[in-house]
C-alpha cells in the first residue's frame, strides 16, 4: 500500500451519502487517507485538531452547524484546509456562498467518480504547490542563515591573527552586545574533515552549519557563548564562553560523545581554561595550536588541556610569542587537512 500523503474528511448527516463518498473511488491509489466520516459540522470542528485533515468534503444542509457555517469557520480558523462543498440543490446563492467562504469547488449529488477525481486532482495540485513553496522558502531561509554564519565565522576568524580590519574585538559588533572580558576557550579539531565533508556532498557551508548547531546545543544554547568555524582552517571549531574547569571538561567529554570515533575519525578537544578577554583570542589561539601540535598523536579521541602559564618576564613573553608564531607557521605549512 502506498504511503498516505494527505487526509480527507467527509461530513454528511445522511449515512448512505457518507458511505457513497467512502466507496466512490480507491482513495489510497491517489495517496489519500479517507478518515471516518463525520455526521455534522460540529463533529468536524471537534476532530480537526487531532486528525489534521488536509481536505474536507462537506454537505451543505446539515443540522447543528450547516455546511456554509462550517466553511466560514474553517476559512477563519483553518485557512490551510482545502474545502469542497457537496449538495443536492443547485442553488445559486449557496454556490456563491461556498466560494465566498473559501471553498475550492461545489459538487452536485449524486457525485460521479470522474467529478470527484477531477476536483481532487485540483486539490492535490494546490497542496503540492503549497508544499513546494514551503520547501523553497525553508531552503532560502537556511541558505541565508548559512551565509550569515559564514560571514560571522570570517569576522571571528580574523581575530585569531590579532586584528580585525585594524580594530580590536571590543571595537566591533562581535562583542557589542555581550560581555566577554572573562572567558575560557575550547577548540575542537577534526582530523578527518575531508571525509566528513563527503557526508554533506562537499557542501562546506552545510557541514559547518551542522557541526556548529550541534556544538551550540551541547553548550545549552547559551547566548553568551561564541561558536565559530575557523575560516582559515576548516577543521577547527572554537567555543568561547564563561565556564569553570569542571564544566569545560564535561563539555569536552560530551563533544567527543557527540562525534564518535567510528563515524567522524579522531577528534581533539583543546581546553584553554585560563580566563581572558576576547581581545586576547589571538594569543589564546596560538597556545591552543602549540598544545595541539606537541601532543602525541595516536588516532584516538583526546582532551588536551593547555598548561597554565607562570608569571614571566618581558624577555620570556617575547620568546614565547616568537615560538608560538613559529609553531603556527610550521603547523600551517605541514598540515594537509584544511
Amino acid at each position: 500500500m502506498k504511503n498516505m500523503k494527505y487526509k480527507v474528511l467527509a461530513a454528511d448527516d445522511e449515512f448512505w451519502s457518507r458511505e457513497n463518498i467512502r466507496n466512490l473511488i480507491p482513495w489510497e491509489e491517489y495517496s489519500l487517507e479517507f478518515l471516518e466520516p463525520a455526521c455534522d459540522g460540529e463533529e468536524v470542528i471537534e476532530r480537526i485538531a487531532e486528525e489534521k485533515p488536509d481536505i474536507i468534503l462537506t454537505d451543505i444542509n446539515m443540522p447543528f452547524l450547516s455546511g456554509l457555517e462550517l466553511l466560514q469557520r474553517l476559512q477563519n480558523e483553518y485557512p490551510e484546509i482545502i474545502t469542497i462543498a457537496i449538495s443536492g440543490y443547485d442553488d445559486f446563492d449557496k454556490v456563491k456562498g461556498v466560494f465566498v467562504s473559501g471553498g475550492l469547488d461545489y459538487l452536485l449529488k449524486p457525485v460521479g467518480k470522474e467529478e470527484m477525481v477531477k476536483v481532487l486532482t485540483k486539490a492535490l495540485g494546490l497542496l503540492e504547490e503549497r508544499e513546494n513553496t514551503k520547501k523553497q522558502d525553508e531552503t532560502s531561509k537556511l541558505q541565508k542563515h548559512k551565509l550569515s554564519s559564514f560571514l560571522e565565522d570570517s569576522e571571528y576568524s580574523a581575530l585569531l591573527s590579532g586584528k580585525l580590519y585594524g580594530q580590536s574585538a571590543s571595537q566591533t559588533h562581535v562583542s557589542s552586545t555581550n560581555t566577554f572580558s572573562e572567558v575560557a576557550t575550547l577548540m575542537v579539531k577534526f582530523y578527518n574533515i575531508t571525509e566528513i565533508a563527503e557526508q554533506f556532498e562537499h557542501d562546506n557551508l552545510q557541514m559547518s552549519w551542522n557541526i556548529k548547531s550541534r556544538l551550540r546545543e551541547l553548550t545549552g544554547l547559551e547566548e553568551n557563548a561564541i561558536i565559530f568555524n575557523n575560516s582559515n582552517k576548516m577543521s577547527e571549531f572554537l567555543i568561547v564562553k564563561t565556564a569553570d574547569a569542571k564544566e569545560f571538561r564535561a563539555l569536552a567529554e560530551n563533544i567527543l560523545k557527540e562525534f564518535p570515533l567510528e563515524e567522524y575519525g579522531p577528534v581533539s578537544v583543546v581546553l584553554h581554561e585560563q580566563t581572558s578577554s576576547l581581545d586576547d583570542i589571538g594569543t589564546v589561539y596560538r597556545e591552543l595550536i602549540s598544545t595541539l601540535i606537541t601532543r602525541p598523536f595516536n588516532r584516538k579521541h583526546s582532551i588536551l588541556p593547555v598548561r597554565k602559564r607562570k608569571p614571566e618576564s618581558c624577555q620570556e613573553t617575547a620568546k614565547r610569542r616568537w615560538l608560538g608564531n613559529q609553531h603556527l607557521h610550521i603547523w600551517r605549512r605541514s598540515c594537509t587537512i584544511c
